[in-house]
Parts: structure tokens; sequence; C-alpha cells
């Protein structure tokens, strides 16, 4: 069987299934004369084994022939695309200098804007929703304290137990300070809660924790910070009167002694059976867990 020789005669072996030819601007393409001499080499293959081309063969064979066809489409898309972005670009309406009447009416006019209807309803005001309105006094009454004019237990838990969920969220840490004073009359809870106003900082909370137990909120704090807050504390309220040989004090911080408000209101009540010097005293020299 005499085999042909595409590569004797190129321009037959290109438009195999309707493939398109390779115009000029691709004969020098390196993959289309790689492809072809492949095809070349699979076509001239078939005879020389003497016999019949066998299965394998006529595979390859058209294997190479889907290559080169595949390719020759490729480069096809791509001339059609270089060519047309050469090509001027469409315009509507008479090309310019062309003074002809018909073509001055080929210009498409300038659509117009759609008419806007009036508004024939007003717009409706916003109705007035709870909450609208500015908080009073009488709304602050729940959360503060009547004898002493500090946050009472309810406005404490819910202002300081927020700062603890925010120093737990963030990664910081949160001190607590219950004081236990010796005496539970009025006068000596209204010089206790002056003191405390003075001794403690701006970013600290300080509350009626129950009866003559006094709590101070430190967020961000530190114990051994917290104990510099608690120091001062006691020297405001000796100085005030209003601290005695009976009165205790627990100093707690988050996250060692717990994770919530309640947790650490637990721990440090739990310390009210130490004397204050030895709450206050590092922890190496006090033999307690901090």
């Amino acid at each position: 069987m005499a085999a042909s020789t595409p590569s004797d005669r190129p321009s037959e072996t290109a438009p195999h299934h309707g493939a398109p030819s390779p115009s000029a601007s691709t004969t020098h393409d390196p993959v289309l004369l790689e492809l072809v001499a492949l095809l070349s080499q699979r076509t001239a293959a078939l005879g020389n084994g003497g016999g019949p081309p066998t299965d394998r063969d006529l595979n390859d064979l058209q294997e190479a022939v889907d290559a080169l066809e595949m390719h020759l489409r490729t480069l096809d898309v791509l001339e059609r695309a270089r060519s047309a972005s050469h090509a001027p670009p469409t315009t509507i309406g008479p090309p310019v200098g062309d003074p002809s009447p018909a073509a001055e009416a080929a210009v498409l006019p300038a659509p117009s804007p759609a008419p806007v209807a009036p508004l024939t309803e007003p717009v409706a005001e916003r109705r007035p929703m709870p909450g609208d309105e500015p908080p009073t006094l009488a709304d602050y009454e729940p959360f503060r304290d009547q004898d002493t004019g500090l946050h009472s237990r309810a406005g404490f838990d819910a202002v300081a137990g927020g700062e603890l969920k925010r120093c737990r969220r963030y990664g910081r840490v949160f001190s607590l300070i219950l004081l236990q004073l010796e005496a539970s009359d009025l006068d000596t809870l209204r010089r206790a809660a002056n003191a405390l106003r003075t001794a403690t900082r701006e970013s600290d909370l300080v509350g009626r924790h129950i009866d003559r137990t006094l709590a101070v909120a430190l967020p961000e704090t530190q114990s051994n910070e917290g104990r510099l807050v608690a120091e001062r504390i006691i020297r405001h309220l000796e100085g005030v009167g209003a601290w005695g040989a009976e009165a205790r004090i627990g100093l707690v911080s988050h996250p060692a002694h717990g994770e919530t408000l309640i947790h650490l209101a637990e721990a440090a009540r739990d310390q009210f059976r130490h004397s204050p010097a030895a709450v206050l005293a590092a922890p190496e020299r006090r033999g307690w867990p901090d």
C-alpha cells in the first residue's frame, strides 16, 4: 500500500474535516510545522510494516489529524480577531463632513427623558417609637442606690458585667474588689461612698453590692495593680473613719478566679475570712492561691 506524504503536499493535509487553511501569516508557526511533521511521520509509518495498518496505527494517525485540525481552527480564530481589531469603528449617523440631506436625516435624535409624574400624596412622617424620648432621672432610679448615690446591685451587675464580657472577648484582664464595712449605719455608708469616689479612678465602677458591702470593678486591671487601688481605698476609708478592725476586703481577678461576675464575687467573699493585710499581701507571702 503506497503511503502519501503530506509533507510534500502540505496544502492537502490542512483541509481535513473542513478545517481552515493556514494563511501566509501562519505558515511559519513552529507548532503548526511540528504538527505537520508528526502527521507526515505517522502517515509514512502505515506502509512500513508491509501489511495492512493496525488499529493502533490508525488511532495514532487520527490523533495527529485532530491535533492539526484543532490548531488550525485556533489560528483562524486569532486571525479573525486580529483583523477585527484593525477595522474602523461603527458609528451611528452620517460621516463627518457629509452635507447631504439624506445623510443628515439618518442621524438618530437623542431620546427625550420620560416625564416625571408629580407627587400626589405627601410623604408620611415617621411615627414616634418607644425609646425615642431622651432618658430621664426616673429611668436611672432602679440602677442607683438611694442611700449612697452609688450604683445599685442591679446597675453594678449590668455595667460591670458588660465590661467583664468585653475584657473576656478581647483577652483583657479584669479585677474586682469587695469591701465589707465594720458598721452598716447610713452615715458610715455615705462617708465610705464618698471616700470610694475619691480613691478610685475614672475608669473604675463603684456600687453597693449588698447591705454594708461595697464593690469596685477594675476593667483591664491586673491583680497587682488592683492591690494598689485597694490600698488607696483603705487609706481613704480610714481617713473618714469608715474602716475598722472588723472590716474585710476581697480582691480577685479574671481569669484566675472565674469567668463571670458571680464567680468573681463568690471568690472575693471567700477572702473575707482573712485579714485585709493577708489579702493584700503578695501571693508568695500569704500562703493561699491568688
